[in-house]
């Protein structure tokens, strides 16, 4: 498993409480890293709302939507 640097970097710096998760949102897995998505990071792509566990995982699937679109759950 890879990991985001800027993921980790904001984590440590924004760490509190995690709020409950959203009921609506049925994907639970970041489709670049594998891990726990973040419901506020997350792009439209070809009419489907795709979430991840950071910003530089945005700009990965942006550059290379096929290679990740099979790891959505």
């Amino acid at each position: 498993m890879e990991y985001c640097p800027m993921h980790m970097a904001m984590r440590a710096l924004t760490r509190k409480k995690e709020a409950p998760a959203d009921p609506t949102i049925q994907q639970t897995t970041c489709p670049v890293m594998g891990g726990k998505i973040d419901p506020k990071v997350y792009t439209d792509y070809n009419g489907r709302r795709v979430y991840f566990c950071c910003p530089g995982c945005i700009e990965k699937f942006r550059k290379s939507p096929e290679k990740y679109l099979a790891n959505l759950k």
